[in-house]
């Protein structure tokens, strides 16, 4: 086995960090790259002159010297990706991360049909030349030059590949994006073929091939605030480097992001409420660039006298009364639960007696047993539901009573809440990451007479956001699915529907969320990029607040499904907006397991505007969510779809 040194004398590092941009300057990129690099240097050893420095700090910002730094220019980044493809030797480590701006464009083929990149903003791009941006298809191509000599490849973006249909409430921390007209002067869709000598249909790098962490989810913004430090810094770059200094200098090199994970997700959340980390790769590969790792990660579990100490809480539902297997590093692949090969791989069983957040403690079941390092877990049987955490605003005391009364409902402060309950003039109106204040754009309103229904209102959106918080929690695999929605005619023969081409539906300008008009006729085709056959459950939560079973089918791996209306072939969905409402915005998640499971257990028919016409006596929302009677290999993608009345 390598000893620590020659470990760092295998890496090869590229830090990219940029500010100092004309339009939407930044404050903490450079900061970023500062607080990493600090961390390769002195505490992993990694050799200065493995690492790679591109840096376009502010005017007169102070910054790190110890590396010499070029300007984070297009041609720069391309030499860059370029030279760690000539330095890395078979077996050798990886480690890229980038602060900056993140972009989208749409494109378009000679047929009309249209789609969309993300891009890297580099230093000198130019306001309206698409070619001076570094788009995904290219950055695929650089990185399977460098993965086709070593998969030992993990990438970091902390920066928003697009802006989101969000609203933006938390003054103190900045978006990491540029909006595609107003700021990329990007009006029309580009023409798809050659931009920067690099084709438009760029080979897409495998999760094995190459571990990705990203600040946000697509319809997410990416933020950056003031850090530990009292300088600024990414959100996500800020929770990664507080995660390790947790971590032994001696394990920095082994360490998995599953020890880590779910506390950077924890730190991130907990400032910004609005995003969500992602990642694409194996959980038990290690945080500064691994070799892929075959089977389940589980969870990251630790003994500490009697008790046992799970890296994981309430945001991957390990929640109090949980009860936990645990197992050493073998199998890598976790048997069936409750199978005899199981019983005989596990260690012991542990239950849950305290859960936050990203962390829980545990007992035995039975007497202590020892367990080695590396030791994992996953979850047996469910314990209570992860309460929702909600912000009334103004406070009234009445109203936070009746909250705080439910057992699936916690009162917060604003800033740390997921959905908030909000007054505005006469009405008090449900608020989250995508729904504002505006009439006609709301998802609940309720009237003062209707404000002793808001715990009835607040426990069916616990409900309604069940699914996206699954998706959130899904660690098994993750990046394993792609979602994507497709324009079809109104209906079409189930030979004509196996055979057409057909376009992805448009994006609001500047945005990743899906934008349609009423009617539109639709269809989801959903990617399965894993190695793993999953069935694979489309789920809507939708404008009217309802939770829809869309379908349910086995996908193989490497294939895709379209799902049609009705298990249909050709018949589409059609898009619609709720009475009165001058726009709805579904929540489409694709729900993935290596099991025979279903999740129809998410499924809620009743609306908000139903909810509101019965009488505080006939609810039936409070009930403790069913779940899954074990836990597999799960996956999970979610896209937004935005839909404008024609009467707007």
């Amino acid at each position: 086995m390598a000893n620590a040194a020659e470990q760092a004398g295998s890496y090869h590092v590229l830090l990219i960090g940029i500010d100092d941009y004309a339009n939407k300057p930044l404050s903490g990129c450079v900061n970023d790259i500062d607080a990493v690099q600090q961390i390769l240097l002195e505490r992993a050893k990694v050799p200065r002159e493995r690492i790679l420095r591109l840096a376009s700090p502010r005017n007169q910002a102070a910054h790190s010297s110890e590396v010499p730094a070029q300007p984070a220019t297009l041609a720069n980044l391309r030499a860059a990706f370029g030279a760690l493809a000539k330095r890395a030797q078979e077996g050798d480590r990886v480690f890229i991360h980038y602060s900056g701006h993140g972009a989208r464009a749409e494109f378009a083929r000679q047929d009309g049909r249209r789609f969309h990149r993300e891009a890297l903003v580099p230093i000198d791009f130019e306001v309206g030349v698409a070619e001076t941006l570094l788009f995904d298809h290219e950055l695929n191509h650089l990185l399977g030059d460098i993965t086709a000599r070593t998969r030992s490849v993990t990438l970091v973006l902390d920066c928003c590949h697009s802006a989101g249909v969000v609203r933006d409430p938390f003054s103190k921390l900045t978006s990491r994006v540029l909006e595609t007209r107003a700021d990329l002067g990007l009006i029309a869709p580009i023409a798809d073929g050659e931009i920067g000598g690099w084709r438009g249909d760029g080979i897409a790098r495998t999760i094995d091939d190459c571990h990705v962490v990203s600040a946000c989810l697509n319809h997410e913004l990416a933020k950056e605030g003031p850090g530990d430090d009292g300088r600024t810094h990414g959100l996500l770059t800020s929770a990664f480097t507080r995660l390790l200094e947790q971590v032994a200098d001696a394990e920095l090199s082994s360490v998995p992001w599953s020890r880590i994970w779910q506390g950077m997700r924890d730190n991130v959340e907990s400032r910004n409420p609005q995003q969500h980390l992602w990642m694409a790769g194996n959980a038990g590969r290690a945080v500064l660039a691994g070799p892929p790792v075959n089977g389940d990660p589980g969870f990251s579990v630790r003994r500490n006298g009697d008790a046992y100490e799970i890296d994981a809480g309430a945001l991957a539902s390990v929640t109090e009364a949980a009860m936990i297997a645990i197992y050493g590093e073998q199998p890598r692949h976790f048997p069936l639960v409750g199978s005899q090969e199981d019983r005989k791989a596990r260690l012991g069983v542990v239950r849950v007696m305290s859960a936050r957040r990203s962390s829980a403690t545990a007992k035995a079941e039975g007497s202590p047993f020892e367990i080695p390092p590396g030791a994992r877990g996953r979850i047996l049987e469910p314990g209570a539901p992860a309460r929702l955490r909600c912000a009334i605003v103004p406070a009234n005391q009445a109203v936070i009573a009746a909250v705080a009364a439910s057992p699936l409902l916690e009162v917060v402060e604003r800033d740390q809440a997921h959905v908030q309950l909000v007054q505005a003039g006469d009405r008090w109106v449900v608020t989250d990451d995508l729904h504002g204040t505006d009439p006609g754009y709301e998802l609940c309103a309720l009237t003062a007479r209707q404000l002793d229904r808001a715990r009835d209102v607040l426990e069916h959106y616990f409900f309604y956001a069940l699914p996206l918080r699954m998706a959130e929690a899904t660690v098994d695999l993750p990046g394993a699915l792609q979602l994507t929605v497709l324009y079809c005619r109104d209906r079409m023969s189930p030979a004509e529907a196996e055979t057409a081409d057909l376009a992805e539906a448009r994006m609001t300008a500047g945005t990743s969320a899906y934008d349609v008009t009423e009617g539109a006729c639709i269809c989801m085709r959903v990617a399965n990029q894993s190695s793993e056959q999953l069935r694979v459950t489309l789920v809507n939560s939708a404008a009217s607040g309802k939770v829809q079973i869309l379908d349910e089918q086995s996908i193989d791996a490497g294939r895709t499904h379209t799902f049609w209306a009705g298990n249909t072939i050709g018949e589409p969905f059609e898009m619609t907006v709720p009475e009165g409402k001058r726009q709805a915005i579904d929540r489409l998640i694709a729900i993935g397991t290596t099991a025979n499971k279903t999740v129809q257990h998410l499924r809620v028919d009743r609306s908000f505007a139903r909810l509101l016409a019965t009488t505080s006596a006939d609810r039936d929302i409070c009930r403790k969510p069913a779940q899954p009677s074990s836990v597999e290999r799960w996956t999970a993608v979610q896209v937004i779809v935005q839909t404008r009345s024609r009467l707007r």
